[in-house]
């Protein structure tokens, strides 16, 4: 059960991040029938995701990296209040 929160809480962070196509990756069934999830694949609908050293990073210019950059500035804003 706390992986999967771990997964959700990844998969939540990325979306965040402007990673907008992310996908949880599931690996087979429990003997309960349901999926067993192993990760998040991190994926943007406007550019191609590159990993560098196991951290996702958008292409130059894309529009949600743009969009993540200004949520990031929002959020210490209101840290800083």
């Amino acid at each position: 059960m706390a992986r999967q929160r771990n997964i959700d809480s990844r998969l939540f962070e990325l979306q965040w991040l402007g990673f907008d196509a992310s996908q949880v990756v599931p690996q087979g069934r429990d003997e309960f029938g349901q999926f067993v999830a192993v990760g998040v694949r991190a994926r943007c609908s406007q550019c191609a995701v590159v990993h560098i050293n196991g951290l996702a990073c958008h292409e130059t210019g894309c529009p949600n990296a743009a969009a993540a950059q200004r949520r990031e500035q929002e959020a210490e804003v209101l840290d800083e209040v």
